[in-house]
């Protein structure tokens, strides 16, 4: 039998709120420069307190500046999380209009979406939003376009690809091949790397 290693607690986290796209940038936001083991617990106990966009727009930006201390870089991210709410409810996302992201790819501009107007959405949140999110914004296959520099999301589609595709992808080339069993048995190495 072929031991994986834990897949990245963040991942998992991820999936459970991809549904929901305020929640999926506050958590996408949690998890830049962050540990997952101190951004998780920090996000469901930030929810827990301002469960949605509305709430979190009116947030007192002290209160949330003290509870998110933690992550680091807490001032900075209390005002952009209260921001990105704000925004959140007056532009919302729509499949409808892409806006131009100010985030680079290789110094070549990464592609419209619908969430580039928010900040904070760089190339590590807007990859997220691409392979996460499945609705009306992106279809159910959007993540099989992205090419992420993130390690942690290289290692989560580096899983996915094997194991719900059958496939070996790599991040600089896609997909390389179709997954065989001297893969299965180099891919727990491939996450840890």
């Amino acid at each position: 039998m072929i031991r994986l290693p834990c897949l990245i607690l963040s991942h998992d986290f991820t999936e459970r709120v991809r549904d929901d796209t305020w929640k999926l940038l506050i958590a996408v936001m949690f998890l830049n420069k962050t540990n997952g083991r101190v951004a998780v617990p920090m996000f469901w106990e930030v929810l827990r307190r301002w469960p949605n966009a509305i709430l979190l727009s009116i947030a007192d930006e002290e209160e949330l500046t003290t509870l998110i201390r933690p992550l680091g870089l807490q001032a900075a991210r209390a005002a952009r999380l209260i921001k990105l709410s704000k925004l959140f409810i007056n532009e919302p996302p729509s499949p409808n209009i892409l806006h131009c992201s100010r985030a680079k790819i290789d110094a070549l501009s990464y592609p419209p979406t619908p969430i580039s107007h928010f900040p904070g959405c760089g190339a590590y949140a807007l990859d997220s939003y691409r392979i996460f999110h499945v609705g009306p914004c992106n279809g159910p296959s959007e993540w099989k376009s992205v090419m992420p520099g993130d390690k942690e999301l290289i290692r989560y589609l580096r899983w996915k690809w094997a194991f719900e595709q059958n496939k070996i992808w790599e991040p600089t080339a896609g997909v390389v091949g179709s997954v065989n069993e001297e893969y299965l048995r180099a891919l727990p190495g491939l996450l840890r790397e």
